[in-house]
């Protein structure tokens, strides 16, 4: 599924005192076991301001890593990563941003009637849709945006079908790109210094006064007939509530260049699965194989 010789690399380095690329994730579970979601402020992504803490960890020995998640999504046999969210992103010429709010996902029987809304905006420029459920639904007049904020023991989603069938409901929308979208960690004791060993060629950048403190690598590689954009970054994820874990945090957009018709652009997201474990393999890879 994945064409690994030929990679397309960008680095970026950090000799700052902020180490960019700090994640926060949370998610809080019902009686029943359903994921509930957040309220959005616990679930942006956030920098980290603590130097010493790192200084400190890059004076240390790199940790072991070891899994966050006690089951791996998309088919995955290796216990290695952990899920945090997934979305879609469907650009096109004109949306019309008026239409989103939850009567017309419900009544088109994109959305069950039995979601909880948390928070619904709709105006002609800009409206948003929040699901306790762990969906978001964002809607401007070029890009629609619908995230699904993942449980570590989910394996199966509710963002393709969803949209798959609000682009069913609106065919003459002239669509022009796709992103299937996720973000992933793979934990480790210490993450920046991990992505500089293992992806920084010694040099003077590597010692000395102004020795990188850390680095954020981005790949670019095709999966099938799309192209993945994989950017790796030092951060923290929260895998329950009040624990912080240092974790490699790796966010890949899979780019579809259309334009598209209905038919064309559902077949496309119904072919994610397929292609999100592509860039699986990729990751295992980057993450696992040796080192030259």
């Amino acid at each position: 599924l994945v064409t690994t010789t030929s990679y397309i690399v960008s680095i970026q380095l950090c000799w700052d005192s902020s180490v960019r690329g700090c994640y926060n994730f949370s998610r809080e579970g019902t009686s029943n076991g359903a994921f509930r979601r957040r309220p959005l402020s616990d679930r942006k992504t956030v920098a980290s301001s603590a130097i010493e803490a790192q200084r400190e960890k890059l004076r240390g020995s790199l940790g072991s890593e070891r899994c966050v998640a006690s089951n791996c999504n998309f088919h995955m046999t290796a216990q290695e990563f952990c899920l945090h969210n997934v979305s879609v992103v469907v650009t096109a010429k004109y949306h019309n941003p008026s239409v989103l709010n939850p009567g017309f996902l419900e009544l088109n029987r994109i959305v069950p009637k039995e979601w909880d809304v948390d928070e619904a905006v709709t105006t002609p420029p800009l409206s948003i849709v929040t699901y306790k459920q762990g969906i978001v639904w964002n809607l401007d007049q070029t890009t629609l945006t619908v995230t699904e904020n993942c449980d570590p023991d989910q394996s199966e989603f509710h963002v393709h079908r969803q949209v798959s069938e609000y682009v069913k409901t609106l065919p003459h929308v002239p669509y022009q790109g796709l992103g299937l979208n996720c973000v992933l960690s793979l934990a480790t004791d210490n993450p920046a210094k991990w992505l500089t060993q293992r992806y920084l060629k010694p040099g003077p950048w590597r010692k000395g006064k102004y020795a990188s403190l850390a680095m954020v690598p981005k790949f670019v590689f095709p999966v099938r007939n799309a192209i993945c954009n994989l950017t790796m970054s030092p951060g923290l994820v929260h895998p329950e509530e009040n624990m912080n874990q240092a974790a490699v945090v790796a966010s890949s957009n899979l780019h579809h260049d259309g334009p598209f018709d209905a038919e064309a652009l559902c077949a496309t997201i119904d072919q994610w699965k397929e292609k999100h474990n592509g860039v699986l393999a990729a990751l295992k890879t980057l993450f696992r194989g040796s080192q030259r």
